[in-house]
């Protein structure tokens, strides 16, 4: 297929020159128009986009380098020549400084100026060529820079999922082992109680018996308070969904632990969203999760050097940046942080914080399946919990709950 003709420009007001000038354009097989005033160039210029430009320095209206500016204004890629018969080396500077290819003096040798518009056109399709492939890169930079975010993203959401899965597969292998050792225990504990009692109530039973006996029935019942607990994290019963605001589910965990938390001096502040939506959840399973959640929280404060703090919030969160829509819960949700000013956690167990029996208080001052029980509860509830703490300055929890669940 036959290339179309470049289109040239002739902007001339000597009629003999001009016509001289397009003939010998014409012949070399470029389509051409050519023009007697720098006004009716410019006018031409706005209409149609010529691969180049010959036009005369000195015209009667306007100058060449006006046509020139127009030019490069309108269409950068148009190549110019400048021609002129009272040519100086300060014009030609200024020509090539605004943007002209090249500057003939006249009379200009056929032949200089038949190889200076090939070149000035070779140079025009070089450029165009350029900003092609510049496009292309540009685009295929794109696609590639958006195809790495989707695949970090999806990176993000298999491992998710990988570690929901195994802390599934985990839970529900240790909550069988769990069940089956509690009720093994469970059934002697009983006897074990109930003869206690039953010899309690003896009037015959000896002083000194009846103190080892009390003992015995304190210890059994302590014994029994850790299988409930066993019990409490093993149950896999569905939460009962019902319409609540969250609201009033942190200010009963709190009025619950009031005493605990002013006997502690630990002040409390909150920001909770006042017109805060209601969702669907177990009021009582969510209390429990948040009780868990402050109650590690006054641990985490009792030797903070002086006002002991805990900090809650509650809001809708309805935007994210883009990068970070994959990484919550589909929006809208809400959002509840719970943060502590105590000695933080130290990074080697902020990944185990959630596993069952994990802790890091003294033996016998804590079983460590608080924040498990919460994290199955939140998971529960179709929701999500993070930790984030910096050793010395505090632990934040992170739950991010729907606006409409998903029951898992």
């Amino acid at each position: 297929m036959k290339d179309a003709k470049k289109k040239i420009l002739v902007v001339e007001d000597d009629e003999l020159v001009r016509v001289v000038l397009e003939k010998k354009l014409e012949q070399e097989e470029y389509e051409v128009l050519a023009v007697a005033s720098g006004k009716e160039a410019v006018e031409k210029i706005r209409q149609i986009e010529f691969d180049l430009v010959l036009t005369d320095l000195k015209l009667e209206d306007i100058t060449g380098l006006d046509v020139l500016e127009e030019v490069k204004k309108v269409f950068p890629d148009t190549v110019v020549i400048m021609l002129t018969g009272h040519g100086s080396m300060t014009t030609a500077i200024e020509a090539m400084s605004k943007g002209a290819f090249f500057y003939l003096n006249k009379p200009c040798p056929d032949e200089e100026l038949k190889i200076t518009i090939r070149r000035g056109l070779e140079k025009r399709k070089a450029a165009q060529e350029l900003r092609q492939i510049n496009e292309v890169l540009v685009k295929k930079s794109m696609e590639i820079l958006e195809a790495n975010n989707k695949l970090e993203e999806t990176l993000n959401q298999l491992r998710a999922t990988q570690n929901q899965l195994i802390r599934a597969e985990k839970m529900a292998s240790l909550g069988q082992l769990l069940s089956g050792i509690a009720h093994e225990i469970n059934n002697p504990l009983a006897g074990v109680m109930g003869y206690a009692q039953l010899l309690l109530k003896d009037p015959e039973v000896q002083e000194r018996v009846r103190d080892g006996l009390e003992k015995i029935n304190k210890e059994a019942n302590r014994i029994n308070k850790i299988i409930q607990n066993l019990l409490l994290f093993t149950q896999t019963a569905r939460p009962t969904m019902r319409p609540i605001n969250l609201n009033k589910v942190l200010e009963s965990a709190l009025e619950l632990r009031k005493y605990s938390l002013t006997a502690n001096n630990i002040l409390v502040t909150k920001h909770l969203a006042p017109e805060l939506p209601d969702t669907l959840g177990d009021f009582y399973q969510l209390q429990q999760a948040f009780l868990n959640m402050i109650d590690n929280a006054e641990e985490a404060v009792q030797g903070v050097q002086g006002q002991k703090g805990l900090y809650l919030r509650s809001e809708v969160i309805s935007k994210l940046p883009l990068d970070q829509v994959l990484l919550h819960l589909p929006l809208p949700f809400i959002l509840i942080t719970l943060a502590d000013n105590g000695s933080g956690i130290p990074e080697a167990h902020l990944k185990k914080i959630f596993d069952p029996f994990f802790t890091s208080k003294e033996v016998g001052k804590g079983m460590g399946l608080g924040l498990s029980v919460t994290y199955g509860i939140i998971e529960g509830h179709g929701g999500k919990i993070e930790v984030a703490s910096q050793v010395g300055h505090g632990t934040s929890f992170l739950v991010e709950l729907p606006l409409t669940p998903k029951m898992t």
